[in-house]
């Protein structure tokens, strides 16, 4: 091959090798932007305690179980837990009296004395009728509710056999919170509630009324 002719064909593959390789950086950076604009965090699925008695995740459970968050029990305009918990599905509510009257709670037909309702992980129940005091326990307080329809008698003994309600109460955020709420409605009924909430380190709790 002429001499010229050589020099012009090593300029010319130097030329290309040289594209080429800024085609490859330019391909590398937008995969290496398109990587770092990915959002690789997993969130966590769901946990629900009440069923096993330990964090479990819902694509796990074989009974039949609701949560109602926090979200749910604002945008519900339940004036109370019995009001609340009488619109979920296989549950219903007895109250003797108007408001504040002592109500109970049947589970899929059962008796009352066969649900188990916890506060906290604690049984909450009445020494002189046997049922649970539901109209003693603020909405304001509760940060969400846990339901198992079906037998739990495995787990709680044997009042469980209907179900189990889990109600678990707000925890008091860092310095110190105040709310409270004033309603009235038809033939002079007010309803008010008030409470506090507080926490420093490792110490936080919460009172409402």
């Amino acid at each position: 091959m002429h001499p010229l002719r050589s020099r012009r064909a090593r300029r010319r593959a130097a030329r290309l090798s040289l594209v080429v390789a800024c085609a490859a950086a330019r391909v590398a950076a937008a995969a290496g932007d398109a990587v770092g604009s990915l959002d690789v965090s997993v969130a966590m699925p769901p946990l629900f305690v009440t069923a096993s008695r330990m964090p479990q995740p819902f694509a796990t459970l074989l009974a039949d179980v609701t949560v109602i968050d926090a979200d749910a029990i604002a945008r519900s305009g339940a004036d109370s837990l019995a009001q609340l918990l009488q619109r979920q599905p296989g549950i219903e509510i007895t109250q003797n009296g108007g408001p504040g009257g002592t109500s109970g709670i049947f589970i899929r037909g059962t008796n009352t004395n066969q649900v188990v309702v916890l506060v906290d992980g604690l049984r909450v129940s009445s020494s002189s009728t046997g049922t649970t005091a539901l109209e003693a326990i603020p909405l304001a307080a509760i940060d969400h509710i846990e339901i198992v329809r079906g037998p739990a008698s495995s787990l709680y003994g044997s009042d469980a056999i209907g179900g189990v309600v889990q109600v678990f109460t707000r925890n008091g955020d860092a310095g110190l919170h105040a709310n409270a709420s004033l309603g009235y409605g038809r033939y002079d009924t007010v309803d008010t509630s008030a409470g506090v909430a507080g926490g420093e380190g490792a110490w936080h709790g919460a009172l409402q009324a």
